[in-house]
């Protein structure tokens, strides 16, 4: 998978807890930490619109924001 690169700043404090999540090995980098990050916001968005979507009752969008979801969210 071809990556793009984006700039960010963060506090020094986040860039501190960063480097401890990759020194105690939850991570193998901080660019890695921020990917997950990023995806559990993305998915957190997703579920809230799944949960609409399923209140709705209409199970072929619900169907389809599954199959969506899949493409970005492993």
């Amino acid at each position: 998978m071809v990556m793009q690169t984006i700039q960010i700043r963060l506090t020094k404090k986040l860039v501190e807890k960063l480097d401890e999540l990759v020194k105690e090995g939850y991570y193998p980098n901080k660019s890695e930490a921020v990917r997950d990050a990023v995806r559990q916001l993305v998915l957190e968005h997703e579920l809230g619109e799944l949960n609409e979507e399923l209140k709705e009752g209409d199970m072929e969008e619900v169907t389809e924001h599954i199959k969506e979801m899949k493409k970005y969210c492993h």
